[in-house]
């Protein structure tokens, strides 16, 4: 109400005023033409119209009065109420303007700068402190002002006393009420802190070099820069020749310039991958250059970020020399294998040439003397009867068993060649490996054996069957022969039973297939696996000892093994293994 009244004084003044002044230029008029009494009678009007303006105004112009001094009051309390806030913060406290001059502080900020508030308010910090300090302020002010995003900075501090401190400066831009920018910070001094993390950091390190002196490998800390700012004592011995500093330089610095581009490389990779990694490394010492094995990883300080990072070497030089002898004795013992299933191949593959004259001209020398038998027999009628039965002997008895002996000695010599052919291949033979589902697999290879198995009323037990990933037609072959060992080394007085089932282990694959059938000596478990090695009572029993050779060699390509477990007379169990991560075409 008062403030649109406020608004309507100046025209309602205006018209009383000249209303006033009408009337007493009216009682001019009428005193000039004789008209006393009017005369006064305006005048009094006039005085009455103006009295009653000074009373209306006296009246508005207090309310307005009493309205300013209120709101004045008001300011003035919220200001000091806000100034006692702020000064009950332990955190000194400032605000500055535009031109980087204090306009506003608190209690703690005074009493930081060892100062009073009036001499500081409408000052820069040029006023106060050294040129170095006050331009980094004035830079780190500017930075606030243009970007308008808070930062937070740590900065050195020489106070009244000429003490330095470490203070860490939070600042925010804000725009004031006439569209002014203000700067508003907020100081916390962490010299105290920082003295305890320098303490505890020296602690730490004194702790580490007492721990890592007793590491008999090299260990060493370098900075983002690549400068060593730690090493051990290993270190020294090693790569401190002629007793030259270590601390403070680089790479570059302490070793030759091939080796030093590497190291570097690495510890970069370690620092834009934020991870522990590890890496072969050359480094040339005092006798010479040595392989090691450096694992490096960041380390971290307390806002989480990387700072530096700290390798562990280890000396591999005697493994890798090791290791070049065995990759050369590897090959050298592959090429020997190859030299021998080569040779193998071709000597099995030539035998059979003489084999099948063998077996031809026996033919032919049966056919003979069946042809001439009758008449030799007749011829010898002339002779002495001791003489013509010794002849009949020769030609019935002595050589057609010579023949047969020839015959199945061929047939044997046949079968081993055919033996010798199929093992050569075995290792020649490229392996197709892929994902094989084994209970489909073995449901093949029990499919195959099904007649003998139901002749001898055998039960065989499947349990779990991991999949893995071989050569199809290899593995068939494993199971297929060691399943038919067990079905031919049967009791004949007991019932049979095969027991198979697999496993995951570690890096592997194991499956077992145990039986219940005659069992095997001690003594003869290690021959099993041998070329031609037939063991324990093997009569009737039809085979010529290739076949745990066969799965021997076939393992073996899968990086596998097969061994036994065996108690005469109550059965045999067979293990082997397939390595769980094959892939390619071939090893």
């Amino acid at each position: 109400m008062l403030k649109e009244e406020l608004k309507a004084w100046p025209s309602f003044v205006t018209v009383w005023r000249l209303a006033g002044v009408l009337l007493l230029l009216w009682g001019l008029v009428l005193w000039y033409c004789g008209e006393g009494i009017f005369w006064y009678l305006s005048l009094a009007v006039a005085a009455l119209l103006q009295l009653i303006l000074a009373v209306y105004y006296a009246r508005t112009e207090g309310a307005k009065s009493r309205q300013l001094k209120k709101v004045t009051e008001q300011l003035a309390g919220s200001r000091i109420f806000l100034k006692n806030i702020i000064n009950y913060v332990p955190d000194p406290i400032f605000v500055k303007d535009r031109q980087h001059r204090w306009i506003e502080g608190n209690t703690a900020m005074w009493a930081l700068f060892g100062k009073r508030e009036e001499d500081l308010i409408g000052k820069s910090d040029y006023d106060f402190f050294p040129k170095e300090e006050a331009d980094v302020f004035w830079r780190k002010d500017d930075e606030v002002f243009t970007s308008g995003q808070t930062n937070i900075n740590v900065e050195n501090f020489t106070d009244a006393s000429g003490v330095t401190h470490i203070i860490s400066t939070k600042k925010a831009c804000f725009t004031g009420s006439a569209g002014e920018q203000i700067l508003v910070g907020v100081i916390r001094d962490i010299t105290d802190l920082r003295r305890m993390e320098e303490k505890l950091k020296e602690s730490d390190e004194a702790r580490f070099n007492a721990i890592m002196n007793h590491v008999g490998r090299p260990v060493y800390i370098k900075d983002l820069e690549g400068r060593y700012t730690l090493v051990n004592k290993k270190f020294l011995e090693l790569f401190a020749r002629g007793g030259r500093s270590i601390i403070g330089k680089t790479d570059a610095e302490l070793f030759a310039k091939e080796y030093a581009e590497k190291y570097r490389r690495n510890d970069l990779e370690v620092i834009e991958k934020a991870a522990a990694l590890e890496f072969e490394e050359i480094v040339v010492g005092k006798d010479g250059p040595h392989t090691y094995v450096s694992v490096k990883f960041p380390l971290y300080d307390a806002s989480d970020k990387i700072y530096a990072i700290c390798g562990i070497s280890s000396d591999i030089t005697e493994r890798k020399k090791y290791e070049e002898k065995l990759k050369n004795a590897m090959e050298k013992l592959a090429k020997a294998n190859s030299e021998m299933e080569s040779f193998t191949y071709i000597a099995s593959h030539d035998l059979r040439a003489p084999l099948v004259n063998l077996q031809g001209f026996a033919h032919e020398l049966d056919s003979a003397i069946k042809l001439i038998t009758p008449a030799a027999l007749q011829g010898a009628a002339v002779f002495p009867p001791e003489q013509k039965t010794a002849i009949d002997t020769v030609l019935n008895d002595d050589i057609p068993e010579a023949l047969g002996f020839i015959r199945s000695s061929v047939h044997r010599m046949d079968m081993l060649t055919n033996a010798i052919l199929e093992l050569s291949r075995i290792g020649r033979r490229e392996l197709n490996f892929e994902k094989i589902n084994t209970g489909e697999l073995l449901k093949e290879c029990l499919d195959v054996l099904q007649h003998k198995i139901r002749s001898q009323k055998i039960t065989v037990n499947i349990g779990a069957l991991p999949e893995i990933t071989a050569d199809y037609v290899a593995i068939q072959q494993v199971f297929g022969n060691i399943i038919d060992n067990a079905i031919k080394y049967m009791r004949p007085d007991e019932a049979g039973e095969i027991n198979i089932s697999g496993r995951r282990e570690n890096a592997e694959v194991v499956f077992e297939i145990a039986d219940n059938g005659r069992g095997i000596e001690e003594r003869d478990i290690g021959k099993i696996f041998e070329i031609f090695r037939r063991v324990g009572d093997n009569s009737g029993i039809e085979g010529e000892g290739m076949g745990m050779a066969y799965v021997k060699a076939i393992l073996t390509r899968h990086n596998g093994r097969i061994w036994c477990e065996s108690i005469p007379g109550k059965g045999t169990t067979f293990f082997f293994t397939v390595a769980d991560n094959l892939s390619g075409s071939s090893i």
